[in-house]
């Protein structure tokens, strides 16, 4: 036995997941687990030489002994993210767990240790996650910085943080922000660092300059290149970090932190700052080029001015002529002087960047609001500007585009755009096409506003038209009557060709358009409107929200015109006939709630609805869409004319959800890896970590089967069901593993077993096909839990309601959680071994002496309520040190387990036997109804022993004398019981031994 516990302890060491220091009182290491040596880089051999303060850094010395000293008072002590030196120097943050251990005497201090350092890279990267959510949520430069400072100072534990911007006339850098934690006071680091400029090579900053790469020193005392050390040191800042920004191989500025402590170098933080800077020069390099496109837009501002000047000295030049050309024109100019004065009106101009391949634009200046009327996160969708050119110039100005985009060549094209209220805007598009290295290309360009322009050019066609107008009636005086009529019929025949060239124009738009496009009339919605105002109503969001059935009666009085074929295949119809007679079947719940939405805007008087909806096609596949409803210009007052468009969004839709799901996923794992960091509630963080995981996998049930018994029983221990599934968890006990030799074989080899339809499973798995079968699974996915490389269990997910796989991405993280739940067992296992360790003598097994004064205390709590008598035995072999002398202390051990056997064998399960010396056992007998049943006990005990034992070829005669004391005959409380126990302990030895005595004399003249 003292073999088998020995053995355990050892492979407990040797493999336990986590590192286990064993130490005495003065903190000298006794004993270590392997898993040290790959935390602190020492040998095992080396450890147990070493005190445990040498494995910590100076200045966490006096707090780690400080801790040391109040958890050998309080049993158990924690130490959380505390820094273990290494053999190298090198510091990691570990967590420290640990407990008093007592055994013969002696108290010695065992403490596990994790390495907490993929935790706080984790931290590190949540941390460097904000400074770039900065980025991404300011707009200004000098708003910007200090926050990035703020948060790379308290998320990356430094005190100190400032930015140095590059001037690249003077190739200096110089101080323009400085951030520091308010328990920081450093006025003369400050003042100093205002006053200078650091010039490549020099300090730090120059290094850094020079070398574009981050370069940390640990303890500015010991850098002789660090220029400032002296005043840093005078204000306690020790370690040192300086990272560079840079854009393309040019450096733009420099950040430098500064902290209180002293830290060897962190090469992941490192790496994780290099990527943030180059994020903040890349917003830097941005907030530049904006600047710089400002000042072409006042550039290009100023040369519309003189463009325009120029223009309106050509067209008083011209009326000039058209008045001594003809005296009568005179009349009609005075009465149209004011319109000309319209032209000098300065342009408006909007600067913008866009994705040469599909249009999306990334930068857009703020004049766009102003211009269109629409928000500038809109500009940034999709197809944005395409969408939103006039149907008439649509087309033509696309293929001219991509016809010069494709050929690299830069252009200007006029073309009208809708705005926000419906209006036409003239844009005169000025296109650079820009080509980087990769042959990847972008666009860049100014929108003018030349509506005015186009206005006045109009205007000035009416003129003219009419001087011409009137200079041909005068000539068509004496002209011949039918060349008149030939006039009068080609200028008919122009304009029908006109009118036909822009109808099939807008034809080929709405029909060749990849956007699903309706034409509607809803001028009778408009009447009911107007009927429903004049009777009273006023709110109509209230009135349809509370009238559900005047929103379908609405959407009957709808008339749709026409649908273009995109609306075909979007609703998979084969034809338009077809698609209006089957609208009322994609027009489900969803879709009412979308038109009472609608509905109520148009009623507010809004002319622009726009909102995500979901639509059923006629095969009753759903399919999610974009949805913008518009009045046409002119048809505000009658609804006559409504366009509609929806934008299929379901691949982005599917998308975000597997996106959303991924996120889902990867928090789940790291809530259930924190879950069993302490593992104070076993069970109810197994059952937490199936619940969450059972729900996010949309299973049916999931569940947690253990071994034991070596491997030959299984049975269910943590079981999670889905609302409306019948649990399974007292069918599913006391299993011997040999009824499923196929799951068994698979498990053994590490495989996972993941069937998508129970009822097709091979012929190799009838019992488990079976089995499944009759719980009524349709689909499972089964993973093996290993401990510390043994097959512990496994975790199962059942569906009972369809089948289908798991995602092979679900099924991954899965494992990782039945990894966590395998080494949480692991854990659990060790820590019960370490404290049966602590409770249990290691030569007999018996409860120690720490063990049975708990029981004790607990059976005299409970005695003393109910009112019983509790009986304490101290028993000590008689003549022991003799075998011990004769046959060695190998035979006297082998004594000492065979009478802890039979004392076991011979009292019940709810009493206590327990080794307290070395030839000395104690027994408690709680619950005691007369004080003479321990005499029984006590003769059944003497009898057992009384036969000779068979060891190592010796027949070994042995007697036991007995000591009795009852509870609360002879005492109260267990020091008193114990010791008048030992005495009539002593009074049986000296009665001549092989006999039991009570503590009260009376009790004894009864036996």
């Amino acid at each position: 036995m003292y073999d088998e516990t020995n053995q355990k302890y050892h492979s407990l060491m040797n493999n336990a997941s986590e590192a286990i220091f064993i130490f005495d009182t003065e903190g000298n290491l006794l004993e270590v687990s392997r898993k040290t040596e790959n935390l602190t880089g020492y040998t095992k051999d080396e450890l147990t030489h070493l005190n445990i303060d040498q494995l910590f850094p100076k200045e966490e010395i006096d707090k780690v002994i400080t801790t040391f000293k109040e958890g050998i008072q309080k049993r158990s002590w924690t130490l959380k993210n505390i820094p273990i030196q290494k053999k190298d120097g090198r510091n990691i943050s570990v967590d420290i767990t640990g407990s008093t251990l007592e055994y013969s005497g002696k108290k010695n201090m065992l403490a596990i240790v994790r390495d907490i350092t993929d935790r706080k890279r984790f931290e590190q990267c949540c941390g460097v996650h904000a400074a770039t959510r900065i980025l991404a949520e300011s707009t200004l430069l000098s708003e910007t910085i200090p926050k990035i400072l703020q948060a790379i100072c308290d998320n990356l534990d430094w005190e100190f943080g400032e930015f140095w911007i590059m001037e690249s006339n003077a190739n200096v850098l110089r101080l323009v922000e400085i951030w520091h934690k308010p328990s920081v006071n450093v006025p003369e680091f400050d003042a100093m660092n205002r006053q200078i400029d650091i010039s490549s090579g020099i300090g730090l900053l120059g290094r850094v300059f020079a070398y574009k790469k981050p370069i940390w020193i640990a303890d500015v005392v010991c850098d002789t290149s660090f220029h400032r050390a002296q005043i840093a040191v005078q204000e306690d800042l020790h370690g040192a970090l300086g990272f560079p920004i840079i854009v393309e191989n040019e450096i733009l500025g420099v950040f430098v932190f500064l902290r209180h402590k002293t830290q060897p170098t962190d090469d992941n933080q490192l790496m994780i700052l290099d990527s943030v800077g180059g994020h903040i020069g890349q917003f830097i390099k941005r907030k530049q080029a904006e600047t710089a496109l400002h000042q072409a837009y006042n550039e290009l501002d100023y040369q519309s001015k003189e463009r325009t000047d120029t223009l309106a000295q050509v067209n008083e030049v011209l009326k000039n002529k058209i008045i001594e050309h003809n005296i009568i024109v005179d009349e009609v100019l005075q009465e149209n002087q004011g319109q000309f004065t319209q032209l000098a009106e300065k342009v408006r101009l909007i600067p913008w960047e866009a994705d040469a391949r599909t249009w999306k634009f990334t930068y857009i200046g703020p004049q766009a609001v102003e211009i269109l009327g629409y928000p500038l996160k809109d500009w940034y969708t999709v197809n944005f500007r395409i969408e939103h050119i006039h149907p008439e110039d649509r087309e033509q100005t696309v293929k001219y585009c991509e016809t010069c985009n494709e050929h690299s060549e830069n252009y200007e094209t006029e073309y009208r755009m809708l705005s926000a209220d419906g209006q036409i805007v003239w844009i005169h598009d000025m296109i650079t096409v820009i080509q980087d290295e990769n042959g990847l290309k972008s666009l860049r360009g100014f929108m003018i506003d030349i509506t005015e322009r186009k206005r006045i050019e109009g205007e000035l066609k009416i003129l003219y038209d009419s001087l011409e107008k009137r200079v041909e009636e005068r000539t068509r005086a004496l002209a011949n009557t039918n060349e008149e009529l030939q006039i009068k019929i080609a200028e008919r025949k122009k304009a029908e060709e006109a009118l036909y060239a822009s109808e099939a124009r807008y034809r080929g738009l709405f029909e060749n358009s990849p956007v699903s496009l309706w034409e509607e009339d809803a001028s009778e919605v408009k009447t009911h409107i107007n009927s429903l105002r004049e009777a009273g109503i006023k709110d109509f969001k209230i009135y349809f929200e509370n009238h559900p059935e005047e929103v379908y009666t609405c959407a009957a009085m709808v008339k749709i015109i026409d649908v273009n074929k995109a609306t075909l295949k979007l609703y998979e119809a084969t034809s338009k006939e077809q698609l209006l007679c089957s609208l009322t079947q994609s027009f489900d719940k969803e879709s009412f709630d979308v038109y009472r939405k609608a509905l109520i805007a148009l009623a507010e008087g809004h002319t622009l609805f726009e909102a995500e909806a979901t639509t059923r096609t006629l095969s009753g596949k759903n399919n999610h869409v974009c949805l913008s409803l518009s009045v046409a210009p002119g048809f505000e007052q009658t609804w006559a004319k409504i366009f509609l468009s929806l934008t299929d969004i379901t691949a982005r839709k599917q998308t975000e959800e597997a996106l959303k799901r991924r996120i889902d996923f990867e928090k789940t794992m790291a809530s259930i890896s924190t879950k069993f960091i302490i593992l104070s509630d076993f069970n109810n963080a197994i059952f937490k970590s199936l619940a969450d995981a059972g729900q996010l996998s949309k299973a049916s049930r999931a569940y947690l089967f253990q071994f034991r018994d070596s491997g030959n029983i299984m049975g269910i221990t943590h079981e999670w069901c889905n609302e409306g599934v019948k649990p399974e968890f007292e069918h599913l006990q006391n299993l011997q593993s040999t009824m499923f030799p196929w799951l068994m074989l698979n498990l053994l080899a590490g495989n996972i077993i993941h069937i998508a339809d129970v009822s097709k499973m091979s012929s190799d798995a009838s019992a488990e096909k079976e089995a499944f079968e009759r719980e009524n699974i349709k689909a499972i996915l089964i993973l093996p839990v290993y401990a510390e490389n043994e097959l512990a269990g496994f975790i199962g997910f059942d569906n009972v309601v369809t089948t289908g796989a798991w995602q092979e991405e679900d099924v991954a993280r899965l494992r990782i959680m039945a990894e966590i739940i395998g080494n949480a067992i692991a854990r659990k296992r060790a820590e019960a071994l370490i404290t049966h360790m602590a409770y249990h003598d290691s030569l007999t097994n018996l409860p120690n002496r720490n063990l049975f004064y708990d029981r004790l205390q607990v059976a005299l709590v409970q005695a003393k309520r109910n009112e019983r008598i509790v009986v304490v035995m101290t028993l000590d072999l008689d003549n022991f040190k003799t075998i011990n002398d004769t046959l060695g202390h190998h035979v006297g051990d082998l004594l000492l387990k065979a009478v802890a056997e039979i004392m076991t064998n011979c009292i019940r399960e709810c009493d206590t036997v327990a080794r307290t010396g070395g030839d000395e056992f104690t027994i408690i007998l709680p619950e005691i109804s007369h004080p003479l049943n321990a005499a029984i006990v006590a003769n059944k005990i003497l009898y057992a022993l009384s036969h000779p034992f068979l060891l190592e070829g010796h027949n070994i005669q042995t007697t036991i004398s007995i000591g009795i004391s009852l509870y609360p005959l002879d005492a109260h409380d267990i020091e008193n019981l114990i010791k008048k126990a030992d005495v009539a302990m002593y009074q049986a030895k000296e009665q001549g031994k092989n006999t039991y005595r009570f503590s009260k004399p009376d009790l004894n003249t009864h036996v």
